[in-house]
């Protein structure tokens, strides 16, 4: 199984759109800590003259209480709500991702930084010619921080770099997709084209601990047969091929009962959702395959679930607790939600009360990054650059007939357009034309120069090899690019064969 680092990109989990209204709160929202002496939801006052016979006022201390936080908008709402004589009441709420492991509370903050982009010709300039570097722009790289609420004190959860980026960017986005207890899951995606052979695609759901500085573990959970063969047989849309299907297509025959039986499928993702009050699951499984048969070398399924016993481990068995449940009916619908269960000593409580009650509210920014001019731009070429990228958005989209066609043009007018060769060698391998894609991406090893693009080239040489079953050249050729380019893909190419 591929790193968990990949995922989806070119195919996102379908989840409900939430609304944007928000539903009001049970009590006014607190904006400091209740004076519970005089609080007339939290303590009864008792008769003025109380008679020895009367029963005793019943408590109206908390038997339980939670933060439970939503996506709403272009930010999000977190609610401390607690049991009180058997109704679920809203203590405080604020506009911010406010999250609990039991004993302590984490704001969760979007933190960005800037990075510039060049076109790949600055990467190594000594082989380009002059006036192909350029600065392109810049593109925001989504950073998340968790802050204690108490101590002030913060853990990068995603750091961005902000370093220099070569190439083109096709997208980079960062979400909070759910959370339990403590339990925080957080999808990255970056994809673009990053001076190789070909587009690059990464990113993946990590599952953080909070209070921890335990590097991110992804739980293990074993998943009844049925919801497998669910995700085996799960297709995003009309024309597109299921999870298994892929796999049978890309790598040979293989049984349904083989494939949910066997070693093939994992666990990568999860959603966390509410429909109609109550907890709304999507798993998302993935199975390895070649690049040539998925851009992120993943075959993507997916199942819907409710609660069940074997996601205990992340807090998603059930059956939950009714002051919860009364809080989640109270919200309906939501895209995303988060829930973590309060445990606090008697001492701290209040005080910490009255610091989540004056949270700094803020609007999150977009998932997506913001992109300035990505594109390379054309330069005494710029016929040829104009169709090379034209190509490679159509190899994107699987028009690969279009693609050829644009990157014969491309060649067409710049005939030593390295690029134009390795792209367009790259978009026959992708079409079947495995004679012709070989002859192309040989073409652009005598034209390149750039390590990293020969690299590149290299791994599709091997994957055409493999392809035709030859198995010694496939070898040869991940051997050579590892050799110019160290890589984990190209390393787990070599390592299978």
């Amino acid at each position: 199984m591929r790193n968990r680092s990949l995922i989806i990109v070119a195919l996102a989990l379908a989840v409900a759109c939430d609304s944007d209204a928000d539903t009001p709160a049970t009590t006014p929202v607190a904006e400091k800590a209740p004076d519970r002496s005089t609080d007339p939801v939290l303590v009864k006052k008792p008769a003025d003259k109380p008679s020895p016979s009367d029963k005793p006022a019943p408590s109206a201390k908390p038997t339980q209480e939670w933060l439970i936080w939503y996506a709403q908008g272009d930010g999000w709402v977190t609610r401390w709500i607690a049991d009180v004589d058997g109704s679920t009441k809203t203590l405080a709420q604020r506009q911010a991702l406010v999250h609990t492991n039991g004993t302590d509370l984490f704001q969760i903050v979007r933190r960005d930084a800037a990075a510039p982009l060049e076109t790949c010709a600055c990467m190594e300039p000594e082989f380009s010619e002059p006036g192909e570097c350029q600065k392109t722009g810049s593109v925001q790289q989504p950073g998340l921080v968790a802050i204690n609420v108490g101590t002030g004190k913060e853990r990068d959860l995603v750091k961005p770099d902000g370093e220099l980026i070569f190439g083109e960017i096709y997208g980079i986005s960062l979400e909070v997709v759910g959370g339990v207890d403590g339990g925080l899951i957080v999808r990255r995606t970056d994809a673009g084209y990053y001076c190789g052979a070909h587009q690059s695609i990464d990113g993946g759901d990590t599952y953080f601990e909070l209070g921890t500085s335990d590097d991110p573990k992804w739980p293990t959970l074993k998943f009844p047969r049925a919801m497998k063969e669910e995700a085996a047989r799960w297709f995003p849309s009309k024309g597109v091929s299921s999870m298994l299907k892929l796999v049978q297509d890309c790598e040979g025959a293989v049984s349904l009962d083989e494939f949910v039986t066997g070693q093939s499928m994992d666990w990568y993702a999860l959603d966390i959702g509410l429909e109609a009050g109550k907890p709304k699951l999507t798993w998302g499984f993935a199975a390895s395959v070649y690049y040539v048969c998925s851009p992120d070398y993943i075959s993507h399924g997916q199942a819907m679930t409710g609660l069940i016993p074997e996601a205990s481990a992340v807090g998603l068995a059930g059956p939950l607790p009714a002051g919860l449940v009364r809080g989640m009916a109270d919200l309906g619908s939501k895209r995303v939600v988060g829930w973590g269960e309060l445990k606090l000593s008697s001492s701290g409580r209040d005080a910490l009360l009255h610091k989540f009650s004056e949270t700094a509210e803020t609007k999150w920014p977009a998932p997506e990054a913001v992109l300035t001019a990505a594109q390379e731009k054309p330069s005494s070429s710029g016929d040829a650059k104009v169709k090379l990228a034209e190509g490679r958005t159509k190899s994107r989209a699987k028009d690969y007939t279009g693609a050829i066609v644009a990157l014969d043009a491309a060649i067409a007018a710049e005939p030593k357009l390295a690029r134009a060769w390795a792209a367009r060698g790259y978009a026959k391998l992708l079409d079947g034309q495995f004679d012709a894609a070989q002859t192309d991406c040989e073409r652009a090893l005598e034209l390149g120069e750039q390590p990293r693009f020969k690299a590149s080239v290299h791994y599709n040489l091997g994957l055409i090899a493999q392809k035709r079953g030859d198995k010694a050249a496939a070898k040869k050729a991940f051997a050579a690019s590892l050799a110019l380019r160290p890589n984990k893909e190209v390393r787990k190419a070599l390592d299978s064969l």
